[in-house]
């Protein structure tokens, strides 16, 4: 009788898949910093990775400048509303003297032909004041002064 043997199969060596193989390799990580990994990692939602000390370092320097930027925005949107006001509040001001000055002008000017026109009825009343003179010390138009030329032409 002859015993037939088959040779036993080996274990086939582990063939992971890329993902198996990431786990494996977390695993191994965390357990050398002495960290507890979740045994079925695969089953969490995002892959855990242990994060460098430098990464974390970064992230809060980013955090940090963000926040100041943020500061930094907040304080100038606070300037630009008090210059806004500051401005509304001189534009107005520039109005009103500017109101002001056209009505100080419009003053001056009104004075001025008021003037103008007081000159002038002065100067047809000395007009009148002459011929009437020449008229009583008996001079006729022909022997009047110079300037009752003016007077008639006025």
């Amino acid at each position: 009788m002859m015993l037939h043997m088959t040779p036993q199969k080996q274990p086939a060596q582990t063939m992971y898949t890329w993902d198996q193989h990431y786990v494996n390799e977390v695993r191994a990580l965390s357990s050398s910093r002495g960290r507890e990994m979740p045994r079925r990692i695969e089953r969490a939602s995002m892959p855990v990775r242990p994060c460098p000390r430098t990464e974390l370092l970064t992230l809060r320097q980013e955090v940090r400048r963000m926040r100041r930027e943020a500061e930094q925005v907040a304080k100038l949107k606070v300037q630009v509303e008090t210059l806004k006001a500051n401005l509304r509040h001189v534009l107005d001001k520039n109005r009103q003297m500017s109101d002001l000055i056209e009505e100080q002008r419009r003053n001056v000017e009104a004075v001025d032909h008021r003037e103008e026109a007081a000159q002038a009825r002065r100067s047809q009343l000395d007009c009148a004041r002459q011929l009437f003179r020449a008229m009583l010390d008996g001079r006729g138009q022909e022997n009047a002064p110079p300037n009752s030329a003016l007077c008639t032409a006025g």
